[in-house]
């Protein structure tokens, strides 16, 4: 699980409920959490992280949005290298299950 990301209530809340697996209780809580819209998509993100319905490199360029807009935004640089770190281990692990390591044979000169 990923850490907490020390945010502001209601959004620590929301975040809690996040880091516990709740997330029925935790779009629940979202949608009652107004007043920041830039902490409400962080949220949304970091759900989707968890969920896995939204790709790291997804949730990295929305993150990087809301940095642009709000370089102090609680939590958005610790969920911008959780979901980096996602990223990094999802392509490595869909690299060493998809392709077998190469022949080793001699390297010809159309080598890619």
């Amino acid at each position: 699980a990923m850490a907490g990301l020390n945010l502001p209530e209601p959004f620590a809340k929301v975040d809690d409920l996040v880091e516990q697996g709740d997330m029925t209780g935790a779009r629940a809580a979202l949608a009652r959490a107004t007043g920041n819209a830039a902490l409400t998509e962080l949220l949304e993100v970091k759900m989707g992280l968890y969920e896995g319905t939204l790709a790291p490199q997804l949730a990295m360029n929305r993150l990087l949005n809301l940095m642009r807009q709000d370089a102090k935004l609680p939590g958005a640089h610790a969920l911008y290298q959780e979901a980096s770190q996602r990223s990094y281990a999802e392509r490595e692990s869909s690299l060493s299950h998809s392709h077998p390591p190469p022949p080793s044979a001699p390297k010809s000169g159309s080598s890619k």
